[in-house]
């Protein structure tokens, strides 16, 4: 899914959360995690082709994506986006009331990207799963 696409998603989930009674700083906290996970997508291009350009790492990705969806590849790992991070996660999130806020943003963010996996039909393409990952 676009990062457009996740922040207009994020907003709206946000604006929902305050009407609710969330307060406002674990509301931001909630917005702005629900797409910055994405961070990690840089990382992998970083690592991956040695370059901190930032339209590269986002075209680059438009591309894969690309890809995926033709079934041609499987996408990199993007460590943010696992099973094993999150269950970190939610481990530190049972202490800290701003952790779980990252984490409510986290989930609703991979969330999101399963819906777009399962309606493309790329989920299979996607490493949500470090030792998934590793076989």
């Amino acid at each position: 899914m676009l990062p457009k696409w996740h922040i207009l998603i994020s907003a709206i989930a946000s604006i929902m959360l305050f009407f609710v009674g969330v307060s406002m700083p674990y509301v931001l906290v909630f917005f702005f995690s629900a797409f910055l996970i994405d961070f990690d997508h840089y990382l992998a291009f970083m690592i991956e082709k040695r370059s901190l350009n930032l339209k590269k790492a986002y075209d680059y990705f438009v591309e894969l994506g690309k890809k995926c969806e033709r079934g041609e590849i499987r996408g990199p790992l993007c460590i943010f986006h696992t099973v094993e991070f999150l269950i970190v996660f939610a481990v530190i999130s049972y202490f800290n009331l701003v952790i779980f806020a990252i984490l409510a943003g986290f989930v609703f963010h991979i969330s999101a990207d399963v819906i777009h996996g399962l309606i493309t039909k790329t989920l299979k393409f996607r490493n949500f799963s470090i030792i998934g990952y590793l076989k």
